[in-house]
């Protein structure tokens, strides 16, 4: 590919195509036909993508959106406050992983089953849209955290808002396993972590990939971080799904 040439709407040339090709490996939708013409389809895509990213939104593919398009990781700011302070949040100290045990029990034990997250309003499971949950298992000392995120979140997004970040793809908590390709226990084997939104966020799906590291949902995580509970994708740049009281 060429280098990072300045392009705009209007622009013609060779590295037109290199960036279209860029554009679509990031999920630019619709999918942009790879020609020599910056179009108003790629505008869009640019200012979709700058928009997703926390990037300056002015259309324009420059420096940092080449880099940040070739999978350099963008500096990821201190999550924003919502709107409204978050007042009375309910928290949950993280632990490390080595503490863990001490903390939560034993892997698998009944207390990381025995504590209930209420939702605000029914969520699909991720893996099947035509099944709803109304709660779901986790730790009993987490619980109350918990349920405060997902009330609070709702809160300030309101339901429409919140179903259309699918913030209400519930993708597991409580979950006996082993972490995979390893021996150690998964953190969700303590039902202390909380997946959203698998299908798009997955394990591997980088940053600039992952709608979850969007500017949008900079409320949720403040939310999140609010109760205590960490971000995966904050600390290593990928499995932006996950989020949890552990510090992994």
């Amino acid at each position: 590919m060429a280098n990072n040439p300045v392009l705009r709407l209007g622009s013609r040339a060779p590295s037109v195509r290199d960036l279209q090709t860029l554009l679509n490996s990031a999920g630019a939708s619709p999918r942009l036909t790879v020609d020599w013409h910056f179009g108003a389809l790629t505008d869009a895509a640019v200012r979709q993508f700058q928009s997703r990213m926390g990037l300056k939104v002015d259309g324009i593919a420059g420096s940092q959106t080449w880099a940040t398009l070739r999978g350099a990781r963008p500096t990821i700011a201190p999550t924003p406050a919502p709107s409204t302070p978050i007042k009375g949040a309910t928290k949950f100290a993280a632990v490390t992983r080595a503490q863990a045990p001490n903390v939560f029990g034993a892997a698998g034990n009944a207390r990381a089953e025995a504590g209930r997250c209420h939702l605000p309003f029914a969520h699909v499971l991720a893996w099947n849209l035509s099944e709803t949950i109304v709660q779901f298992r986790c730790h009993e000392l987490i619980a109350p955290a918990m349920t405060w995120v997902f009330a609070e979140a709702a809160k300030h997004y309101g339901e429409a808002e919140y179903r259309r970040l699918r913030l209400d793809r519930w993708a597991g908590c409580f979950n006996p396993r082993r972490v995979r390709g390893g021996t150690s226990w998964s953190i969700h084997a303590y039902g202390v972590a909380v997946d959203t939104d698998s299908e798009r966020n997955g394990l591997h799906t980088p940053t600039a990939n992952s709608p979850l590291a969007g500017p949008e949902y900079a409320p949720w995580w403040s939310i999140v971080e609010a109760s205590g509970g960490l971000s995966f994708g904050k600390k290593y740049g990928r499995d932006w799904m996950h989020w949890s009281y552990v510090q992994e």
